[in-house]
C-alpha cells in the first residue's frame, strides 16, 4: 500500500517561544532559569531550522505528569529506561534523582532518520557548577533502548563546559571534543545542537551555547566515524543523562526537544494520525529492484528499494531495510515472511510492505527477537508479529487484514487464532501508535510460552477486534508483571465487548485508556482461572 499527500508537521510557534520571548522565568529544580532569548518561530531554540529538514518530534512539555513522559508534542509517546525517575513539570520534563554513577534515559521510538539533526534546550542544574562531572546527551540514531547510538554530548564539571560527539553503547567513543571559552550559570538554559549524515564513515557535528549568547555560526566540533562498524540503520532520537561517581545526586530538566530528518521523505505521526495507507508503506514514487528466492541478510547495512519474492531471514545485526516490499513464498511449516534470528540486535524494517505472495496457514508476518518495525504495513498474513524476546519495538505500523483459516495444522486441525501482535516472551517490548485491526484472538496475545514478559509498555495505540482486543496470560509461568497499557484508543468491535482481559498472575498498569469515541473506562474483564 502505498503513501500520498502526507502533511508535514506544523511548525506553528508552541508554548515554549512564548515564553522565552516574553522572557519568562521557569523555576526547575528550585533554581529560576530565565532566558532573553527570541527564539525563531516555531524552533525550541533561537538556531534555524536546519536546511531541507523535515520535523520528526517537537515537545514543549506544558503537560503535568509524573512517572512517565507521556506524548510528545509531536513524534509520539516516550520510552524510558535507567536508574533516573521521570516527571513533565508543565515546562519542562525531568530526568529526577540520578544517583552517582547511574544514569537516565528517554527515547522517542517513532521519531526516527538517519540523517538526523537534534536541538535540545536544558536547564543547568546547580549541582554541575559546584561540582560534577554532569554528562548531558542528545541521541542520534539511537537503538530502541538507547544502547546503541550517536551522541552530543555537554560534559558540566564545576560550571566548565566541554562539548563532545561521539558515540554509545557496545563501543563507547568520543571522536571529538572542545572546551567551551564560557562557563555555565545554574538554571540558565544551554542549547545543544547535534546532526549526523551519511552511512558510509558517517559524519557528525555538534554546537552549544548559553542562553542570551550569540547563536554558533555553525558547528563548533565534527568528526567522521571511520570504524568499521558504524552505525548505519535510522534510529530513534532521544535524551540520556549520567551522573559521574564524584558527583552528587541531581536532576537535569528538558525545556524543549525538536528533531528534523535531513533530506527525507515527510511522514504523520501517531500522534496526529492513525496509522493507514496514507502513512505506513512504501512511499509513492519509490523505485523497486525485484529480487527473487529467498534471501538471507548476513551483513550489516542498509537494504533498500527492493520488491522480494522469497522468504528473509536477518542473521546480522545493524540492518535497515526500508522503502520494499517483503512477499515470501511458498512455505511448508510455520514462517514468517522476515525471520529474526536469536542473537541479533538493532534490525530495522521500516517504510515497508509485508505481504505474502502466496497466502497459507503457515505464515506470519514478522517473526524473532531484537527487531523495530516502523511505518510498516502488514496483512494478509495469519499473525502480523510475533515477539520472541527482548529489546523488540512496534511502532507507526499499520496491522490488519489478517487471513482466517478454518483449519491449521498448528492448531491441531483447528481455526487459525490470528493476532496482530504475539508476544511469547522477553522484556523492554515497546508496542507504540499503532494501528491494530481485525484479528479474530487478539490485536495484542501475551503468553510466556518462550520465557517471561516483562517491561512490555502497549501506548497510544488505536486497537480493535478479537475476542478480547488485548489478552495477557501468565501461562504456562504463574506470575507476569510490568506490564502498562497508557493511552490507547479502544473500537468496541471485540467480539465479547471487551478492550482487555487478564488471568489471576497478571500484574499490570492501566491509564488514559479510552473508546474511540474519548468515553471510558474501558472494559477489562479479569479471568478468575487460567
Amino acid at each position: 500500500m502505498g503513501r500520498h499527500s502526507i502533511p508535514r508537521i506544523p511548525t506553528a510557534p508552541g508554548p515554549l517561544l512564548a515564553r522565552i520571548a516574553a522572557a519568562a522565568v521557569l523555576v526547575v529544580a528550585g533554581v529560576a532559569a530565565v532566558s532573553s532569548d527570541v527564539a525563531v518561530a516555531g524552533n525550541v531554540t533561537p538556531a534555524a531550522a536546519p536546511a531541507g529538514g523535515t520535523q520528526i518530534a517537537l515537545d514543549t512539555y506544558t503537560r503535568s505528569l509524573s512517572g512517565t513522559l507521556g506524548r510528545a508534542d509531536a513524534g509520539g509517546a516516550y520510552t524510558v529506561d535507567g536508574s533516573a525517575g521521570v516527571r513533565v513539570t508543565g515546562t519542562a520534563a525531568e530526568l529526577t534523582k540520578i544517583a552517582p554513577g547511574r544514569s537516565g534515559t528517554f527515547l522517542l521510538p517513532a521519531a526516527t532518520a538517519t540523517d538526523t539533526t537534534l536541538d535540545l534546550a536544558i536547564v543547568v542544574p546547580s549541582a554541575a557548577v559546584t561540582g560534577g562531572p554532569l554528562y548531558v546527551a542528545g541521541l542520534l540514531r539511537s537503538s530502541a533502548h538507547g544502547h546503541d547510538a550517536y551522541r552530543s554530548l555537554v560534559k558540566i564539571n564545576h560550571g566548565a563546559v566541554t562539548l563532545q560527539i561521539g558515540r554509545t553503547g557496545a563501543r563507547t567513543t568520543t571522536l571529538a571534543r572542545k572546551a567551551m571559552t564560557w562557563r555555565a550559570v545554574a538554571g540558565r538554559v544551554l542549547y545543544l545542537r547535534g546532526s549526523v549524515t551519511g552511512t558510509v564513515q558517517p559524519k557528525l557535528s555538534a554546537r552549544a551555547w548559553l542562553a542570551g549568547q550569540p547563536v554558533p555560526a555553525g558547528a563548533q566540533v565534527s568528526a567522521t566515524d571511520t570504524a568499521a562498524d558504524p552505525i548505519v540503520r535510522s534510529g530513534s532520537v532521544g535524551v540520556f543523562a549520567y551522573e559521574s561517581t564524584a558527583g552528587v545526586t541531581t536532576s537535569v530538566a528538558i525545556t524543549g526537544l525538536q528533531a528534523w530528518r535531513l533530506g527525507g521523505a515527510t511522514r504523520t505521526p501517531a500522534a496526529t494520525a492513525a496509522p493507514g495507507p496514507t502513512n505506513t508503506g512504501v512511499p509513492d514514487g519509490t523505485a523497486l529492484t525485484r529480487r527473487n528466492g529467498d534471501w538471507t541478510v548476513s551483513a550489516p547495512g542498509v537494504y533498500s528499494g527492493l520488491d522480494v519474492h522469497g522468504f528473509v531471514r536477518v542473521t546480522a545485526s545493524n540492518v535497515t531495510i526500508k522503502n520494499s516490499i517483503l512477499r515470501g513464498g511458498v512455505a511448508r511449516n510455520d514462517i514468517g515472511v522476515v525471520n529474526v534470528v536469536y542473537g541479533t540486535h538493532d534490525v530495522v524494517i521500516e517504510d515497508s510492505e509485508i505481504v505474502p505472495e502466496y497466502p497459507s496457514g503457515y505464515i506470519d508476518g514478522v517473526t524473532g527477537w531484537g527487531y523495530t518495525l516502523r511505518n510498516v504495513d502488514i496483512h494478509g498474513t495469519v499473525d502480523g508479529a510475533k515477539i520472541f524476546g527482548d529489546n523488540t519495538t512496534i511502532t507507526q505500523s499499520w496491522i490488519h487484514g489478517l487471513r482466517h483459516y478454518a483449519s491449521v495444522a498448528d492448531q491441531a486441525g483447528a481455526g487459525s487464532h490470528n493476532d496482530d501482535v504475539q508476544v511469547l516472551g522477553g522484556r523492554n517490548l515497546m508496542i507504540s501508535g499503532n494501528t491494530l485491526a481485525d484479528a479474530t484472538n487478539a490485536a495484542l496475545q501475551v503468553t510466556q510460552t518462550r520465557g517471561p514478559v516483562a517491561g512490555l509498555t502497549f501506548t497510544g495505540n488505536w486497537a480493535g477486534y478479537g475476542a478480547c482486543t488485548v489478552n495477557l496470560q501468565d501461562r504456562p509461568l504463574s506470575s507476569m508483571s510490568q506490564i502498562n497499557l497508557t493511552g490507547n484508543r479502544f473500537g468496541r468491535t471485540s467480539r465479547y465487548g471487551c478492550a482487555i482481559t487478564s488471568y489471576p498472575g497478571v500484574s499490570f498498569g492501566l491509564s488514559g485508556n479510552t473508546w474511540t469515541d474519548g468515553t471510558g473506562p474501558v472494559t477489562v474483564v479479569r479471568q478468575a482461572s487460567g
